[in-house]
């Protein structure tokens, strides 16, 4: 060790004692027992030294090792100290305020009862386990006798070395559903103990060679008794769950029951069905560009939408090729441009590839207009929406679209020029050649109105006049 009191210096510090030990425990307490526990609180201070082990103490206190053993069960019991262990002996204080929040249960009253469940373990029980068990018994009102039933049932299925919590959680359990007696819990344990054959088979359909368990048992009667499954069901199920055993085979058959599919027949139909929207899904994720390891709520969120707005999984795959060409690589990006095809009323392959031969379609007359204007230029998502208002919107025919085209070339700004034009013969409904032919074209380049021009010209708007025009444009839609 590095440093180390002196044994000057340890005689002259002091060893301290907890208050509510003194004014709760101490009146009470034997004197031999009141010796032990300061002595051992001492050492406590001190464990490196020689003295600290149950001979030494026993020669300091002139006592017999059998008495400090003794001394130290009196002072657990009250759940003051811990027993660690016997051989070699050790035990480990506890702070005096924990011990006053147990209960206190009469010893006297439960000492058949703890010698009975401590000869079933294959350890020494702790005050606190006790503390635990009488007070499962008192608040539940269960027989002790059918408490230590309990407590063997669960120790075959699950062994000696059992966690007592877990016997605990199985009486609180079947005392819920008026297992509280000797009787009534040898009843519950006939229950569990018929479906013992049939929880085999399950097992091995898991791939499982382990005994079935008092969860598991108490699981496979839910099924029967309250979900009505019968056991070839159960078994088919389980075959296709495999791995994840009773836990994914209880989530499996809990989802099959909401969802009323009680029959083998149902349930792979609907599996079948899940099948192939997982492989939907996957191939979406693929052509868009993405990966997600869980397809549950990619399958809730999207898939299920699209298939039922009337989306079939070849117009699927088509938009998310469309997507990913866009530079569209989100599902949540894919979605709105479903959205958008929707309201156009696009949901078969069939309707979005005659759609996309409309456009193919509008870029050639695009294109054509392009070359009477005399411009060479990509065709922008602008120009397709200028061809769309032009022909949808103000109903122009192309041929006298190409006639203006004719007209605007050679100006500095032929769309802008072109735009202008058109905008003025929808104004003024011109919509054929001859009409077109008579109308004075102005000079491509006239010059800015002066600032005070355009004044005397601006028509002043009432607000009401403003709020009609902006509802009135909000409410077009291509």
């Amino acid at each position: 060790m590095f440093a180390s009191f002196s044994s000057e210096y340890i005689l002259d510090s002091f060893t301290g004692l907890d208050n509510l030990f003194v004014s709760e425990y101490l009146p009470q307490a034997p004197d031999m027992c009141i010796k032990v526990y300061v002595y051992g609180l001492f050492l406590c201070s001190h464990s490196h030294t020689p003295d600290n082990d149950l001979e030494a103490m026993a020669r300091a206190l002139s006592m017999q090792p059998s008495e400090i053993v003794d001394a130290y069960t009196y002072w657990a019991e009250l759940g003051l100290v811990a027993i660690i262990q016997h051989s070699p002996f050790s035990v480990r204080y506890l702070p005096p305020k924990s011990a006053l929040n147990l209960k206190k249960y009469s010893t006297a009253k439960y000492s058949e009862f703890n010698m009975q469940i401590e000869a079933m373990f294959d350890r020494e029980i702790l005050p606190n386990e006790f503390n635990e068990y009488y007070n499962a018994i008192e608040t539940y009102h269960i027989e002790p006798e059918a408490f230590l039933l309990i407590t063997r049932y669960c120790i075959d299925l699950k062994g000696a070395n059992i966690n007592y919590k877990y016997v605990l959680a199985v009486a609180r359990n079947w005392a819920n559903m008026g297992a509280t007696t000797c009787e009534r819990v040898e009843e519950k344990i006939l229950e569990y103990d018929k479906v013992a054959e049939e929880l085999i088979q399950v097992m091995k359909a898991l791939g499982s060679r382990k005994k079935a368990d008092i969860d598991e048992r108490a699981m496979y009667l839910k099924w029967k008794e309250e979900f009505l499954f019968d056991q070839n069901t159960i078994l088919a199920v389980a075959n296709r769950v495999k791995k994840g055993g009773f836990s994914k085979l209880n989530n499996a058959l809990t989802k099959y029951y909401e969802n009323k599919m009680m029959t083998i027949q149902e349930i792979e139909e609907f599996e079948s069905n899940r099948d192939k929207l997982y492989a939907l899904a996957k191939n979406i994720n693929r052509t868009i560009g993405v990966y997600y390891e869980q397809l549950d709520y990619i399958i809730e969120t999207y898939i299920n939408d699209w298939l039922s707005k009337g989306y079939e999984e070849d117009a699927l795959i088509m938009i998310a090729d469309a997507c990913f060409r866009k530079n569209i690589r989100t599902l949540e990006g894919m979605n709105g441009f479903v959205s958008k095809l929707y309201k156009q009323g696009l949901v078969s392959a069939n309707s979005i590839n005659s759609h996309v031969e409309r456009l193919s379609a509008a870029d050639k007359k695009i294109a054509e207009i392009f070359e009477a204007l005399g411009i060479e230029k990509n065709i922008t998502s602008w120009d397709r929406d200028s061809y769309r208002t032009w022909t949808y919107s103000w109903g122009m025919s192309d041929e006298l679209i190409l006639f203006c085209a004719t007209k605007s070339k050679g100006t500095s700004s032929p769309m802008a020029y072109m735009n202008k034009i058109l905008s003025s013969w929808y104004d003024q409904k011109i919509t054929t050649l001859e009409q077109a032919n008579s109308y004075a074209f102005p000079a491509a380049n006239m010059p800015a109105q002066a600032p005070n021009a355009r004044m005397q010209n601006e028509r002043k708007y009432t607000q009401q006049e403003l709020n009609a025009l902006i509802d009135d444009i909000t409410k077009v839609e291509f």
